[in-house]
């Protein structure tokens, strides 16, 4: 339907007598001045029906070239369209009116795409008088052409001008253009003469109006912007408590709908704000907040100042952060500041002011999860904001005072002296902008004595501590009792003053530490995400006074264990600070401090999203696990002991397994139980496609985090209630040792750990108490032994004559796996027995020691070893073949290429990978060839090679068959190791990428690679390689190489371990695995080289 011009209909009031211009009103005196309102419009039908372009109309009217547009949404439910305010004109006889209706094309947008309806209306005013009918209510009915049905009515008023309101609006407006030309000129010149006449004129015009008159608003809202701008030139607090009482009155007179209100709720939120960091009332902050939200909420698309209401916003929120301590906060500043920056592109004038905010929001989360990341985007976000600043003016300062800080953190994090030492300098830059006297000058003062503090920890000169010392000081004065700052300038003095005692021994520094720390740590209360911080310094400072009590020192840090539940990276530290001093000192709640730094540590994981930020945040944390299970030997509590290293080691794989945990008995308990089953399986699957998603690259901070945490509330919340249900007050806690005990059902459980303060092996039984074995030799005898052995390995790949292995392998013999196959021997003579390594002991290959003495027995021959990252590993394997035979089958699976009840194996073999470095693998399909040589009849075995054997062929392999043999190069990442890979054709298959997938019904897996059960030099206390991601995957039962294989060698012990694992009557068994290995080991033992016969581990059940 296309629409012609509007015309009139004939008046609705048929009888109304016609006037003229000169009529008079009843009541009303002559007067040649009119004052029309539009007050509303109504619609006789539902607008869908004859507006085709939409239930949305907007009605402008247009005086004289003046024009309002008047925007509305017909309901179905009502035929009035009202305005929430309505716009008044003056006219005269000569004046025109113009009415024009506007549609929208797409409805849902109600401030963009409006096409015109028609070509307008036209009315004189005497048009206008002859349809009030002798009241002063009139009324325009609108219609297509060619068309007697009305659309549109629209209803005005006629009243007449007395003169004094022309000539006060004639007064109005010459002062307030008075007002814009001086504030023009303020603009240019900063004169506060050109100010202080902008307030006394705008006064002047704000007194022309009515008390409480709704047309008030615009001056109420200037005056506010001026006195706002004298405040921030002078600072006197009156002017900002006037401003913001004026901005109130503004926003209560402009009614809602008023396209003004967006914008006085903008302003009237940074005034709050301002206010709340002059004298830090949370109530402004909260209020600044929540008008700011309004603003963003009621303002339409492209609008001019969206830009700055949602940087503002951002800014806000990061204040409330700073002071409650809510990461949500935090997290959506950061969103709001990237959506700020894209609003304010290349070229804008304000683009430094978001690229420096987003580095501040960005540096905060790092302080908060130690994210590497975060913090060089900081550091470069700043620089980017400094090289457009203003040279010399306060922009200028603040990007000076910004990058110093990021790049003070950053030597803090690297060590670097170039960061420090340049910290230093954009530090005494900023502060020679501020003068003496600046209401600013605090931040400068305490920023470049905390770049001080950080040079003198490296540098060791006095001269830069005192200087820390002497600018600390001044800061401090300048942020009073009551300061928003003040607690964190009272605790850095304190620290400043602490290092001078320790560097010169005065008690006087001390005590004052002391006394500065405890103010410190009573301006932030329970739930302040930096008191913990003040714990850990304050009880520091304790422990150092000889005359004080250390029991103080202890129960400060005792209320760390309060904290359990949240997560950053200052309770880490606070934690390991207590695990040091207790440590240190003997103390009795060492024990307690391991499980508060464990926990915290668990938690802080829990709020990094991806794996391998984990990694990276686990790097500073590696030794505690060990060092907490050694702990609890030392206290006689050798079930605490399994229970705390299992927690802490497992807390990568376990937070994984977490997410995908069996919910069968929750689902059986009750309709609440599977209501709760379900809910926790959907947000459980949005978490892990966050954790095994990856992320935390050195380009890119993740744009999801805002998400990831409304999914972790959303987690922890269910969670919660199911631990209400009868019978799962546990569910998803860390296992207890009765738990763990279960995974040694089928033989012991051996841990060897290595700590800084022991090195112990602990022997898991099944039905009975732990056996402790203490081991002679030390943590730093054991890093030796890891060398020797490394080195030996190295040289066996060009002399295989080197005796360098053995000597190694006797070595460990005797200080490590003989005394614990002597204790297990008085219990188990023989056995099937699962080593799990720690630390240090990850490295070694416990199963091939042997005395290598003549007449001495090696009692290793009389077990069948296997390996597993973890107690709680094993256990899943455990159960995964509870309702499993074991036997050798294909997946039940509709595109399997044989028949349902057919038993194959797939074999992936990539001899030579595109683009790869190393050579070419020569007997990988002799390999697989030898493998289909020794294969029962019954049993066939599909090849994926050449150019079939890809990442993702690989992949739809393991997800076909459950029984699985690879021959290709394998890589292990020394630093990142879920991105360890092996080779294929296309590129990479990494760990990362297995561990995402879900296989159904995977069993065994043997992987003919180089390091794919090697854990590499630099990961932590956790055993992360490809065999074991293979096994997280499902795989129960899983073959890898510790070192790196030779191809000819692999093939004669894959070819004997096939002929074993296939051998006797029964159905193939991947519960074999273990037994088949060792046999195939002693069968090529005059065949091969030694590092090459225990080269091969097998892992899981």
């Amino acid at each position: 339907m296309s629409f012609q011009p509007l015309r009139y209909l004939s008046p609705c009031a048929s009888a109304a007598p016609t006037a003229s211009a000169n009529s008079t009103l009843p009541g009303e005196e002559v007067s040649n001045t009119f004052i029309l309102t539009v007050i509303k419009a109504s619609h006789e039908v539902n607008l869908a029906s004859p507006f085709p372009l939409g239930k949305a109309i907007r009605v402008s009217v247009q005086v004289d070239g003046s024009t309002v547009d008047k925007g509305c949404i017909s309901e179905p439910s009502s035929s009035e369209v009202n305005w929430n305010h309505r716009c008044t004109f003056p006219i005269t006889s000569s004046s025109e009116v113009v009415f024009r209706v506007y549609g929208l094309t797409r409805p849902e947008k109600l401030h963009c795409d409006w096409i015109e309806v028609g070509d307008g209306a036209r009315v004189t005013l005497k048009d206008l008088l002859s349809r009030c009918g002798g009241s002063q209510l009139a009324c325009i009915t609108l219609a297509t052409r060619g068309s007697a049905q009305p659309i549109l009515q629209i209803y005005l008023t006629i009243s007449r001008s007395d003169g004094s309101q022309s000539r006060g609006h004639d007064c109005l407006s010459k002062l307030r253009k008075l007002t814009s030309k001086l504030w023009k000129a303020y603009g240019q010149h900063h004169l506060d003469i050109d100010l202080a006449t902008c307030i006394s004129v705008e006064r002047a015009a704000l007194g022309l109006f009515q008390p409480g008159s709704v047309d008030a608003h615009p001056c109420l809202d200037d005056i506010a912007t001026y006195l706002k701008a004298r405040y921030n030139e002078h600072r006197e607090i009156a002017d900002l408590h006037e401003a913001i009482e004026l901005q109130r009155r503004a926003l209560e007179c402009c009614q809602e709908g008023h396209s003004s209100r967006p914008a006085y709720h903008g302003n009237l939120a940074v005034y709050l704000k301002t206010r709340y960091n002059r004298l830090g009332g949370l109530v402004d902050l909260q209020e600044a907040i929540d008008h700011q939200r309004r603003s963003i909420a009621i303002c339409p698309p492209d609008y001019k100042f969206s830009a700055a209401f949602v940087a503002n916003l951002a800014n806000q929120l990061k204040a409330r952060y700073n002071v409650l301590g809510d990461v949500a906060d935090l997290h959506e500043a950061i969103e709001l500041g990237k959506q700020a920056l894209v609003l304010r592109s290349i070229g804008h004038r304000l683009r430094h002011s978001s690229l420096g905010n987003l580095a501040s929001y960005l540096k905060s989360r790092y302080d908060l999860q130690g994210n590497v990341v975060d913090l060089h985007q900081a550091v470069e976000l700043a620089r980017q904001a400094l090289s457009l600043s203003p040279t010399g003016d306060h922009l200028q300062y603040s990007s000076l005072n910004r990058l110093s800080s990021y790049l003070r953190a950053r030597h803090d994090l690297r060590g670097e002296v170039v960061d420090i030492d340049e910290a230093v300098e954009f530090g005494r830059q900023a502060l020679s902008i501020l003068q003496d006297g600046h209401p600013d000058r605090h931040h400068s003062l305490g920023n470049l004595a905390n770049h001080l503090k950080a040079r003198f920890s490296v540098r060791g000169e006095a001269a830069d501590l005192e200087e820390a010392i002497a600018l600390g000081r001044q800061t401090l004065s300048l942020r009073p009792s009551g300061h928003p700052q003040r607690p964190s300038c009272v605790g850095n003095l304190g620290s400043f003053l602490y290092e001078r005692f320790e560097l010169c021994g005065d008690g006087a520094d001390l005590q004052e530490a002391i006394g500065l720390n405890r103010e410190a740590l009573s301006l932030r209360p329970p739930g302040h995400p930096l008191r913990c911080s003040s714990v850990r310094v304050l009880a520091r400072c304790i422990l150092s006074d000889k005359e004080n009590d250390h029991a103080e020192a202890f129960d400060l840090y005792r209320t760390l264990e309060r904290f359990a539940g949240s997560s950053s990276t200052a309770l880490c530290n606070a934690t390991q600070s207590w695990v040091r001093d207790a440590e240190k000192r003997h103390h009795p709640s060492a024990l307690s401090a391991y499980r508060a730094s464990i926990s915290s540590l668990d938690h802080h994981l829990v709020a990094t999203a991806s794996v391998t930020l984990r990694h990276q945040v686990m790097q500073a944390f590696k030794y505690t696990p060990s060092d907490a299970f050694s702990c609890a030997l030392r206290a006689g509590d050798l079930e605490q002991a399994v229970q705390l290293l299992e927690h802490g080691r497992g807390l990568l794989w376990n937070q994984l397994a977490l997410l995908d945990t069996p919910l069968d008995q929750l689902r059986q308990h009750s309709k609440v139980g599977q209501s709760l089953a379900e809910e926790f399986q959907s947000v459980g699957s949005t978490l892990e496609k966050f954790a095994k998603g990856g992320g935390g690259g050195d380009t890119e901070v993740t744009t999801t985090e805002k998400q990831y945490w409304k999914a972790k509330r959303r987690w922890e919340d269910v969670v919660g209630k199911i631990r209400e249900q009868d019978g799962f007050s546990r569910f998803l806690l860390p296992p207890l040792f009765c738990d763990l005990q279960e995974a040694a059902r089928e033989g012991p459980v051996i841990i060897v750990n290595a700590s800084q303060y022991t090195c112990d092996a602990l022997i898991i039984l099944h039905s009975r108490s732990p056996i402790h074995v203490p081991l002679s030799l030390t943590f730093r005898a054991a890093s030796t032994l890891c060398a020797t052995f490394s080195n030996a390995i190295k040289r066996a790949a060009y002399d295989s004559n080197d005796r360098g292995i053995i000597v190694a392998l006797r070595s460990l013999w005797d200080n490590v796996v003989g005394p614990i196959l002597r204790s297990l021997a008085t219990v188990h003579p023989s056995s099937r027995i699962w080593w799990c390594p720690t630390s240090l002991f990850t490295t070694l290959p416990l199963h091939a020691a042997a005395p290598f003495r003549r007449g001495e027995e090696n009692l290793s021959l009389k077990y069948i070893p296997s390996y597993t990252p973890s107690l709680s590993a094993l256990a899943r394997a455990r159960r995964a073949e509870q309702d499993d035979f074991g036997g050798l089958r294909d997946c039940d699976i509709v595109s399997g290429p044989s028949s349902a009840g057919s038993q194959r194996i797939v074999m992936i073999g990539q001899a030579a990978p595109d683009g790869a470095k190393e050579l070419e693998l020569h007997a990988v399909q002799k390999e697989l060839d030898a493998i289909c040589s020794v294969l029962p009849a019954g049993i066939s075995a599909e090849q994926v090679v050449g150019d079939r054997a890809t990442d993702h062929g690989a992949l739809e392999a393991f997800r076909k068959y459950s029984w699985v043999h690879l021959a290709c190069h394998g890589n292990q990442h020394p630093t990142q190791p879920y991105e360890s890979s092996l080779a294929m054709k296309n590129g990479p298959l990494t760990l990362l990428r297995i561990i995402r997938e879900k296989f159904h019904n995977p069993e065994f897996a043997f992987m003919s690679a180089c390091h794919t059960a090697d854990v590499g030099g630099t990961t932590p206390d956790e055993v992360i390689h490809l065999a074991a991601g293979m096994q997280f995957a499902g795989f129960k039962s899983v073959i890898g190489s510790m070192w790196a294989v030779d191809d000819a060698c692999a093939y004669k012990l894959v070819t004997a371990f096939y002929r074993r694992m296939f051998e006797g009557p029964s159905p193939p068994d991947y519960r074999r695995a273990a037994e088949a290995l060792s046999k195939a080991a002693r069968e090529v033992w005059n065949d091969m080289p030694l590092d090459q016969r225990i080269v091969f581990i097998h892992i899981g059940a």
